[in-house]
């Protein structure tokens, strides 16, 4: 039979695991971060766009040369983010809403474009960044008990050692 110790030190290295695979997800999310890429979570049901709710989406930095009819890029207002399909553009807008070539398309300027959504996503991983962008006091927790399992961890392997060899020289 296990003693309540090793339960417990079952239990907690379980926990520690989970802890450290869902950090571990969540800096794997933002790697594409540092090649320019930016994250977007869908979070409406849009029937012009084809992306699941839920889904995180990676947009970049707007190449006008690029920038062709059906593509979806990401407009800034204020806080809000909102995605738009491209219908037409010309050298200084973006138009979107309407069909291409018609009078009801809305102008944007590039400058009010924030992005291009890139067309990679992952299905509903949008609502794990989500969560944690609206909690992140769970981010520093998790980062905080890992230091501290490390710190600690260490701490009494070595004492472990120590008594070990203290035993074994008697």
């Amino acid at each position: 039979m296990m003693s309540k110790f090793k339960i417990f030190g079952k239990v907690i290295s379980i926990v520690l695991d989970i802890f450290f695979l869902l950090l571990f997800v969540y800096l794997l999310i933002f790697l594409p971060v540092l090649v320019g890429y930016k994250p977007f979570v869908m979070v409406d049901d849009l029937d012009e766009i084809h992306y699941p709710v839920g889904a995180l989406l990676y947009y970049h930095k707007l190449d006008i040369e690029t920038l062709h009819p059906d593509d979806v890029v990401v407009q800034k207002e204020g806080n809000n983010y909102q995605l738009l399909v491209v219908t037409d553009a010309d050298k200084e807008h973006a138009y979107v809403g309407g069909d291409i070539g018609e009078e009801d398309a809305i102008s944007i300027p590039y400058k009010e474009i924030d992005g291009k959504v890139s067309g990679f996503y992952i299905p509903y991983l949008g609502y794990y960044v989500s969560f944690l962008s609206e909690h992140k006091i769970f981010v520093y927790i998790m980062v905080i008990i890992l230091i501290a399992d490390f710190f600690i961890g260490s701490f009494i392997n070595k004492l472990f050692t120590a008594t070990k060899k203290k035993f074994l020289n008697m």
